[in-house]
């Protein structure tokens, strides 16, 4: 897996590091693949670019070829140019390519990244995507990120990104009540809220369950916040 891409797995607390993010680009030819991994390590970001640009046109390898053919163009900041490959493939690669993605824009450049992100049109994972920039740019300044959050249109597109804030927000402190009114509705609150519970269990478990009682009533997603609470818990005894 090349630097950039195993940074951002790692980016996100919640995704173990080195999910095979390194399958995808197996539809390009070993010998590229090697190439361009070790292009992308040193940093040689024009280098990576002629060569995953010469693998895009192929129908077997083109939409990872573009992908990565945009993650080099980000890191030399040439975002126009990244976005317009990005607009061509960016509904056929898997969900989980496309998350990291939007936290690596995240980080390079933030706002940009969020703009972006609320331009992608009529993509089915598009609410996710927002979230997971969120994400990227919060870690970087949670409260520029939770501005930016807080002034969108209430609905789906501000939900996911106060779900990433509730996401980040949990791997090293508590949600605010504040935070938590946001959401549209109740049950898309419940939703979000139940991430939180692996990583506030495993700090505080007193609180996890406070939260818990407080804010998720829903049978099935109640069933999924004690799983998660249980989890936190054998987490917790062997830290």
């Amino acid at each position: 897996m090349n630097r950039a891409l195993l940074q951002l797995c790692s980016r996100l607390a919640f995704i173990p590091v080195g999910l095979v993010l390194c399958s995808a680009a197996l539809a390009l030819d070993e010998a590229e693949r090697q190439q361009g991994q070790l292009l992308l390590d040193r940093g040689e970001y024009q280098a990576a670019e002629a060569l995953y640009r010469a693998a895009t046109g192929r129908d077997d390898t083109d939409a990872i070829a573009r992908s990565y053919l945009a993650i080099s163009l980000l890191h030399q900041e040439r975002f126009t140019e990244a976005e317009s490959h990005l607009s061509i493939v960016f509904d056929q690669v898997p969900v989980y390519f496309s998350d990291r993605i939007a936290v690596e824009y995240a980080f390079i450049s933030p706002l940009r990244a969020a703009t972006w992100s609320l331009q992608l049109g009529d993509v089915p994972d598009r609410p996710p995507v927002v979230s997971t920039m969120v994400i990227g740019w919060a870690k970087q300044d949670l409260k520029a990120a939770r501005d930016w959050v807080y002034a969108l249109p209430k609905g789906e597109i501000q939900d996911a990104g106060l779900g990433g804030l509730v996401r980040t927000i949990s791997d090293s402190s508590v949600p605010d009540a504040e935070l938590l009114s946001a959401f549209s509705s109740d049950l898309t609150r419940q939703w979000w809220v139940r991430y939180s519970v692996v990583p506030l269990t495993r700090r505080y478990p007193r609180i996890a369950r406070d939260l818990i009682e407080r804010y998720i009533n829903d049978a099935t997603l109640r069933q999924e916040a004690e799983r998660f609470y249980e989890i936190g818990l054998r987490i917790r005894e062997r830290e």
